[in-house]
């Protein structure tokens, strides 16, 4: 009985031993929503969440006919939908479209108009605080490599609720 006691002892040792090794490594480590985003943000070509036809022309003699905004706001949905699918799981209720509008084409878009291939190369934790995780991202742009650094803030149960982008290259 004594045996069977220390055996049972042991197993529980070992487990406790894994658990808290892997909960200590995940500090160092960022989170899979923000991993997915970033992955997300820095493949380009990526004509399934970036695409020419959703940008409108804008200028000095630029008329937009009805047609044409139709064509925009169609490619506009579905560029929306496919981050959506790609990556919305990750943000909390309400979160994801702010983040569509404003951070989710930063990169995809230079990149696609510039006629460019992003790969992300290396992506670190920089800082992880409450509620949040800074991430360093090095990517390729075309054999160039650059740095961004964004900050991923989350709610109670680990999901997005907003994308800064802190740094880019150009500022």
């Amino acid at each position: 009985m004594k045996k069977k006691l220390w055996i049972v002892g042991a197993i529980l040792v070992v487990c406790l031993l894994a658990g808290g090794g892997w909960f200590f490594l995940s500090q160092d480590r960022l989170s899979e929503g923000p991993r997915a985003v970033i992955d997300a943000m820095f493949t380009c070509p990526n004509p399934e969440l970036f695409h020419e036809d959703a940008v409108g022309r804008i200028g000095l003699g630029v008329e937009t006919t009805p047609e044409e905004q139709e064509k925009i706001q169609a490619a506009n949905e579905q560029m929306q939908a496919n981050w959506e699918q790609a990556v919305g799981r990750y943000f909390a209720p309400n979160c994801f479209k702010p983040f569509f509008k404003m951070e989710a084409t930063y990169f995809l878009g230079q990149g696609t108009l510039n006629g460019q291939k992003i790969t992300p190369s290396k992506t670190e934790l920089e800082e992880k605080g409450f509620r949040y995780e800074k991430a360093l991202v090095t990517y390729d742009a075309d054999g160039q490599q650059a740095q961004a650094r964004l900050k991923f803030s989350l709610d109670e149960n680990g999901l997005i609720t907003q994308v800064e982008i802190l740094e880019t290259p150009a500022g």
